[in-house]
């Protein structure tokens, strides 16, 4: 016979009742109830530390995705900053490069160097057959008539020509009113020829030249060799052999088309004006 069992109605009236005398009871008498928490451990464990690991990968994503203002910020300020140290690093090689300039004009005239004074080109001449460049330095500065203007360390730029007292104007040397020009090359197989040149008006400047292969001069530097121009100058650089061929009118002579470091000194935004040692010249 079966036992008869008991009316659902009581089970929970029941299961309160062991509830509150399970909670009463001492410690010792209701270890046993442990082994169900064990039995829900085990159901759950397998599922608990997936769970947790997909719950901290949201949390991650969530962090990163929160605020994109602060990412953009962030972004910005690390690119700003590899801009400013690619920019220092430009000009320190540049700094490097002028002082390498700097000291080479310098040996050309060991004896009475002269010192440079900066002068930015403020101003170019409104006549289109002048290339006159106005610079911010004038007799307050110490600049005269025939002062020397470079650019770099010894590329000639031209000679001042009118001088106010904050500005002064300054003739190119490949400017068609300045007239010839004596310099002096040093050819491939070692030997110093002379040539004498004129300004074109294109920014060159062309003479003739006495040598017999064109080739021994391509791409040498000509260097100043003027007794009209100051002593501190001679040896400056006038520009390199970007093309020398016979002449046709002239077929034993050879020409050299001479272009300054510059490629257009009419265009130059700054320069020095170098200003001769008290008492030299």
């Amino acid at each position: 016979m079966t036992q008869p069992s008991l009316p659902k109605r009581f089970l929970l009236p029941m299961a309160l009742v062991a509830m509150c005398v399970l909670s009463v009871a001492p410690i010792r008498t209701t270890r046993w109830v442990s082994w169900f928490g064990g039995l829900t451990s085990v159901v759950i464990a397998p599922i608990r530390h997936p769970a947790g690991d997909l719950a901290r990968y949201l949390q991650r994503s969530r962090s990163r995705d929160a605020d994109p203002e602060v990412v953009r910020v962030l972004k910005n300020e690390r690119d700003q900053l590899i801009a400013t140290v690619e920019q220092l690093g430009a000009q320190n090689t540049d700094l490097t490069r002028m002082l390498g300039e700097f000291t080479t004009g310098d040996l050309l005239a060991p004896r009475n160097p002269p010192t440079r004074q900066y002068a930015p080109v403020t101003g170019r001449s409104t006549n289109a057959a002048s290339t006159i460049l106005t610079a911010q330095a004038g007799s307050n500065k110490g600049v005269n008539v025939g002062c020397i203007a470079v650019v770099g360390g010894a590329q000639i730029v031209g000679r001042v020509v009118a001088v106010s007292i904050l500005e002064c104007q300054i003739r190119p040397i490949t400017d068609t009113g300045s007239g010839w020009i004596s310099g002096v090359i040093l050819t491939d197989d070692g030997r110093y020829v002379d040539c004498r040149l004129e300004p074109k008006g294109d920014g060159t400047l062309v003479g003739p030249v006495m040598v017999e292969d064109p080739a021994s001069v391509m791409g040498a530097i000509v260097r100043l060799n003027d007794m009209s121009w100051p002593t501190f100058v001679q040896r400056y650089e006038i520009g390199r052999v970007e093309s020398a061929s016979p002449n046709e009118e002239h077929p034993l002579t050879i020409f050299v088309t001479v272009r300054p470091k510059v490629r257009d000194l009419s265009l130059t935004s700054e320069v020095f004006i170098l200003l001769p040692t008290e008492g030299r010249r």
